[in-house]
């Protein structure tokens, strides 16, 4: 495992010499969660006659970002007397809202312009969470974390709103990367690394999906080897199409059950996918229960239904295609579905033409994607993950 550091923000663990909009900072209130030393800060909302926004903001130097490049925004944060934090990039139009209470993202938070988000608690430093969004860089930076107030960023302060922070970090990189300190001066130089040597797929028959005893479809059809794959470019892809519906509504999907039970745990699900006539694709683990819709054209991610842990889409080599992916806690049903959406939809009125290409199914009880490991009739399991790879 190789890396080097990387922050592009300035006074990464001085939150009070960030710009304040209707906010204060109480410097080094409490304990932070990586050494214990006492430097956190506390984010505390203004006393207003009506509804503002209340963060902290940065401008990020013209010379360290570079657009169109993938960036990770990230901060450890706490929940102090609001729970509720959004972090953003406002140039981009990045952001998404956490449920600091909970350690997941708040119900109902719609992802704006990410390419992956996360919320990840972390180890030995009891209700401290490392937040995150990955995003496609604009012209310029200017990153900011911003309190709500029951599910809005907008909302009246009393003076007494509170949320607690410590190292905010922005790298060039598909993941957040190890925390970098940073005071008067930023560290953007070096990417960020982290490979994978583990392998794990709990499917079974990841490339077959005709096969009927384990997969299963409703109201789709599916055609084997039509396409080349994103792997190793050999034409072992599948289409799905929608069946026609005769005006009616309905949804669209394939499926298949896990072999092993793994209630509580957490697991990621991801699936290659390339735009076909449709060009969204919803997944959802824990019988449908758990939706989160990728759009393969806009590469953005909403969440439909449940509280996923995280979720992302990864551009591959091969032009179009993009290995889609979901986190999240499972729960008693191993059943997990594939919808073809329309219009943000799940449900829609098929024509018998609406068509997807898939590859590669792959389960893993651990909170990032992993190796790609073709299965056939029995599961691959050589360990949990240990970090991020695509």
């Amino acid at each position: 495992m190789s890396r080097t550091t990387q922050n592009c923000l300035t006074y990464s663990a001085q939150i009070d010499s960030w710009s304040l909009a209707h906010a204060t900072v109480n410097a080094n209130t409490t304990a932070n969660p990586l050494t214990g030393a006492v430097d956190a800060d506390t984010l505390v909302d203004t006393n207003d006659v009506s509804a503002q926004y209340h963060d902290a903001q940065q401008n990020v130097a013209a010379n360290n970002c570079q657009s169109g490049k993938l960036y990770t925004l990230s901060v450890y944060a706490k929940a102090g007397t609001k729970s509720q934090l959004c972090i953003g990039e406002s140039v981009c139009g990045a952001a998404m809202t956490f449920d600091l209470s909970a350690g997941t993202t708040l119900a109902g938070a719609v992802p704006i312009s990410c390419v992956f988000w996360r919320i990840v608690p972390v180890s030995g430093a009891t209700g401290w969470y490392r937040t995150s969004i990955s995003f496609i860089a604009g012209a310029s930076f200017t990153p900011y974390f911003m309190m709500c107030s029951s599910g809005t960023i907008h909302y009246q302060g009393d003076g007494t709103g509170t949320t607690i922070l410590y190292g905010a970090q922005l790298v060039q990189g598909n993941w957040e990367g190890d925390y970098t300190t940073t005071s008067v001066t930023s560290a953007p130089y070096g990417l960020i690394f982290n490979v994978i040597p583990d392998k794990q797929n709990l499917f079974l028959y990841s490339e077959a999906f005709n096969n009927g005893t384990w997969w299963g479809t409703s109201n789709t059809t599916l055609t084997a080897n039509s396409t080349i794959n994103p792997i190793d470019g050999s034409k072992t892809a599948y289409t799905i199409t929608d069946s026609s519906d005769g005006g009616s509504t309905a949804h669209h999907f394939y499926g298949a059950g896990i072999a092993q039970s793994f209630a509580n745990h957490t697991c990621v699900y991801s699936l290659y996918v390339k735009a076909g006539t449709k060009s969204q694709i919803a997944l959802a683990p824990n019988q449908g229960t758990t939706v989160t819709l990728f759009d393969l054209g806009a590469l953005t991610t909403t969440v439909l239904s449940g509280n996923p842990l995280a979720g992302g889409i990864v551009a591959m080599s091969l032009s179009g295609w993009y290995r889609c992916w979901i986190r999240y806690t499972q729960g008693t049903s191993g059943i997990i579905r594939n919808y073809i959406c329309s219009g943000g939809a799940t449900s829609y009125t098929g024509d018998g033409t609406g068509t997807l290409y898939i590859f590669g199914a792959q389960l893993e009880v651990c909170n990032v994607v992993g190796l790609y490991t073709q299965t056939i009739c029995a599961p691959y399991n050589y360990g949990a993950r240990r970090g991020f790879a695509l």
